[in-house]
């Protein structure tokens, strides 16, 4: 699986990664009918973060993600905002 390719029926990303640096990529996803903003970054040489940041880039107070490619990181991150964020079911 690659950063541009889709990670699972509950999430799908936007056409096009936009990137902000030589190891930083930005990348938006729907999860669960909402829109996230995900900025991958590498912060040693096989390990890479995760995290949800605001539509203007600054971080959020959600914790990051990590794992040995962008690629993991971000399917963790999207595996956990979908648990997260699935709506409950009401109980007869």
């Amino acid at each position: 699986m690659t950063v541009a390719s889709g990670l699972s029926e509950a999430a799908s990303r936007s056409t096009s990664d936009r990137l902000r640096g030589p190891r930083v990529q930005r990348i938006e996803q729907h999860i669960n009918g909402r829109l996230y903003h995900i900025e991958l970054s590498q912060v040693q040489r096989q390990r890479w973060r995760a995290h949800v940041v605001t539509a203007q880039g600054a971080p959020t107070a959600l914790m990051p993600f990590y794992d040995d490619t962008a690629d993991a990181a971000a399917q963790r991150l999207a595996d956990w905002l979908t648990r997260l964020t699935r709506p409950s079911v009401a109980h007869a």
